[in-house]
């Protein structure tokens, strides 16, 4: 406790070099991809971003899709449109694969990037033809799964949160009548 007291211009200044070249780091594309394999990594979270970045392509792929836009248009789009590298590079892998004449929900399962529910609802589309309905409806799908995560996790979330806060509170109370105290002893003792 007497070396943070001692320290703690060094400590903060430390800590605010970090975050800024952490930050610094992020924004390269080296660091951007590397953080966004880590966040996959990521027990609930990766999944989580996982299937927010699925509901994003499949829903863009609908809109581009039901407009007319020929596939490979569509993917090259929606590449572009992705925000995330990871899945940028898996979009142009299955847009790749295509172009080389496989099907669609082929090239899909082999990045092993997608659900095995969103690959066989897109095979169903290719076969009878409704490709930009089934990418409306598993958009849909993981929209509501993605939403639903996200109120339990709010709900189990809570009362960790109060606890924090409780914590933080106390510590602040403390802080402040601690000293006063020991100023009431001191007094007290003459």
């Amino acid at each position: 406790f007497k070396f943070i007291k001692l320290n703690l211009i060094w400590i903060l200044a430390a800590g605010v070099i970090g975050v800024f070249g952490f930050l610094s780091w992020k924004k390269t594309d080296t660091g951007k991809l590397k953080w966004e394999k880590f966040v996959f990594k990521i027990p609930v979270i990766g999944e989580i971003v996982r299937l927010i970045l699925v509901e994003r392509f499949t829903a863009q792929m609908s809109i581009l899709t039901e407009a007319g836009v020929p596939i490979l248009n569509a993917l090259e789009i929606t590449e572009r449109m992705m925000d995330n590298l990871v899945a940028s590079e898996v979009v142009a892998q299955v847009r790749e694969e295509i172009r080389n004449g496989k099907h669609f929900a082929e090239s899909m399962e082999q990045q092993g990037f997608f659900p095995s529910m969103a690959v066989q609802m897109v095979k169903v589309g290719e076969e009878t033809g409704e490709l930009g309905k089934m990418f409306k409806h598993v958009a849909y799908f993981y929209q509501t799964k993605v939403e639903d995560f996200m109120k339990r996790f709010a709900t189990i979330f809570e009362p960790f949160m109060l606890l924090f806060m409780a914590f933080a509170i106390g510590i602040i109370v403390i802080a402040i009548f601690l000293p006063l105290f020991k100023i009431g002893q001191g007094g007290g003792a003459h």
